[in-house]
């Protein structure tokens, strides 16, 4: 049974923008989950969203982390 709190998202992606996306994560050294909430999270940070939400969540105890291992969870590649 899984441990960690969050949710999975499907998405479409052009066959281009998937060998863009898999080049990227690969120099990267990120499973594909680890490269779309990296992605995901520089979006919400340009757009000045997620900084507010990183103060509510550190203030809240709870971890917000582009990368899951910082959370003390893990996940595989792929």
């Amino acid at each position: 049974m899984r441990k960690d709190s969050g949710i999975r998202r499907m998405v479409w992606l052009s066959w281009t923008l998937d060998s863009l996306a898999e080049q990227a994560r690969e120099s990267m050294g990120l499973s594909r989950s680890g490269l779309y909430r990296y992605a995901l999270t520089r979006l919400l940070e340009q757009m000045s969203i997620l900084s507010s939400k990183v103060k509510q969540h550190m203030d809240d105890g709870q971890c917000i982390s582009l990368i899951k291992e910082d959370c003390g969870q893990h996940e595989n590649k792929g």
